[in-house]
C-alpha cells in the first residue's frame, strides 16, 4: 500500500472517482489504516469492478484505460 501510495504521488496523480485527492488519501489512510489493513488481510475488501476501454495514442496505437464502475467496494 505505502509503495503504490508513493508511485501515485510521484506520478502527481489525479483523484479519483470519489474525488480524493494525493493529498486526502494521507490523511484518511492516517485515520483508517488499522481497519483497512484487517479487511485486506481478511479478503473482507473488494474493489469495484473495473471496465476496460482502448483509447488512441496520438503517434498510433492504443493505451490500456481501466474505468471504474461504481463507487462501492
Amino acid at each position: 500500500m505505502e509503495r503504490a501510495y508513493r508511485r501515485v504521488v510521484a506520478n502527481k496523480g489525479a483523484p479519483g472517482v470519489d474525488g480524493m485527492t494525493v493529498y486526502q488519501l494521507a490523511d484518511h489512510l492516517k485515520q483508517h489504516w488499522l481497519t483497512l489493513r484487517e479487511r485486506l488481510l481478511a479478503d473482507e475488501y473488494h474493489p469495484s469492478p473495473i471496465r476496460a476501454a482502448a483509447i488512441p495514442k496520438p503517434k498510433g496505437g492504443t493505451r490500456q484505460l481501466g474505468i471504474p464502475r461504481s463507487l462501492t467496494a
